[in-house]
């Protein structure tokens, strides 16, 4: 598997953001400009965006459990 660095995976993002979540699109304009970088298929573009989005979801819902908890001890 293509090890990709966090600056490429976010300007990956950024493109797929730019490009209204058009994984093919967002690959061309990625390759466009980077073209000395290895090129990622357009749908790891998306599978990107579900991890992240996936991420998000958990932390958001240990933050949602616990931050009550964590609160009741300030004073």
């Amino acid at each position: 598997m293509l090890r990709y660095t966090n600056t490429e995976l976010r300007n990956m993002m950024l493109f797929y953001g730019k490009c209204y979540k058009n994984d093919s699109i967002s690959a061309v304009l990625y390759i466009n400009d980077f073209p000395n970088k290895q090129q990622p298929s357009h749908a790891l573009f998306d599978i990107l965006y579900k991890d992240i989005d996936i991420t998000a979801q958990v932390y958001s819902k240990i933050l949602k459990e616990t931050l009550p908890n964590l609160m009741d001890d300030v004073p």
